[in-house]
């Protein structure tokens, strides 16, 4: 009878530190839960499974990574571009050229001091002028056809060409075709601006005298019309200006 007694108190003690024991890792997994679950707050009339697939479905939602636009937003609105400038109007004959001082031009066979510089001593300057950025077959054939002109000198004119043709186009120009006079790229427009060049690239010839800088003509290909007899025209005007 002892024995029963004290068996079953050995088993009520064992029991109760069973308990005691597990309590706490019970009741910490409950909190733990309730925590999870109270974290996102539960719809009435939602079953345990309903809440439980809720939950699943909120932690495998993507996020968006900063900077990326959300779909259906409108884009940003571009910056309103800016209109270009106005194009300059052309010196008229009896006026005088005012350039500013060059600053950024360069130039075969060297960078020019000034305008009247380019006129080498002369009373005259025959300045081919355009816009183009690279070497047309037109811009080409008008300086070789000046560069053939045997007699400007005697006339008292030299040529000279502005353009916005790359220095180094301008040296293989020289090179190749024997192009000896002065070639100004003004890829900044410092000058062409000025002048008032038509902006599809046609080349315009301004007779300049020196060192007054007054424009004593100004000639242009009409339609049609080649690069000889362009510059058969300006030939022909020079002893009368």
């Amino acid at each position: 009878m002892r024995l029963t007694v004290l068996a079953a108190l050995h088993a009520g003690l064992a029991l109760a530190a069973l308990h005691a024991g597990t309590a706490p890792r019970a009741s910490a997994r409950l909190s733990s839960r309730r925590h999870v679950v109270m974290a996102t707050p539960p719809k009435k009339g939602l079953t345990r499974d309903e809440l439980f697939a809720q939950m699943q479905r909120s932690q495998q939602q993507p996020r968006r990574p900063p900077g990326r636009q959300q779909p259906g937003a409108r884009p940003p609105a571009a910056a309103a571009a800016q209109p270009p400038p106005p194009p300059q109007q052309q010196p008229s004959v009896g006026s005088t050229l005012q350039l500013p001082p060059p600053h950024m031009l360069d130039g075969v066979p060297e960078p020019p001091a000034s305008l009247a510089s380019l006129a080498d001593g002369q009373r005259l300057l025959v300045l081919v002028a355009s816009v183009e950025s690279a070497m047309s077959d037109r811009l080409r054939q008008l300086l070789v056809e000046l560069q053939g002109v045997e007699d400007l000198a005697a006339m008292g004119a030299q040529v000279a060409a502005i353009s916005k043709v790359p220095a180094s186009s301008l040296r293989k120009l020289g090179r190749k075709a024997g192009v000896s006079f002065p070639l100004v790229s003004d890829q900044s427009a410092e000058w062409l601006g000025a002048l008032g060049c038509a902006s599809d690239g046609t080349p315009s010839i301004f007779v300049v005298g020196v060192p007054s800088m007054s424009v004593l003509g100004i000639f242009s290909a009409a339609a049609g019309e080649k690069p000889p007899a362009l510059v058969s025209r300006v030939v022909e005007a020079l002893p009368d200006v």
